[in-house]
């Protein structure tokens, strides 16, 4: 089950949907905590599209965690740049 967002109960690698009210109807946006920041999503009409949209949101966001931080957090021998 996909959770609202609560900013009390995040942890690292949680994603989840938002219930949005518009109008009459709902519309769910979709999110992702990688453990520093919240990715939100665009909006669906269904809550099953929203879900399956936090899970690319999370693989695409792991996959760019690791690109950066593979580079920023390479350690080099001394004496080579």
């Amino acid at each position: 089950m996909y959770d609202p967002y609560r900013s009390i109960d995040l942890f690292p690698d949680k994603c989840g949907v938002n219930p949005i009210i518009k109008g009459f109807l709902w519309e769910f946006r979709p999110w992702y905590f990688d453990g520093k920041s919240v990715w939100w999503g665009r909006n669906y009409e269904l809550r099953s599209d929203a879900e399956n949209a936090a899970e690319v949101l999370k693989e695409k966001i792991t996959k760019i965690n690791i690109i950066d931080g593979s580079e920023k957090n390479s350690v080099r021998p001394e004496g080579e740049t």
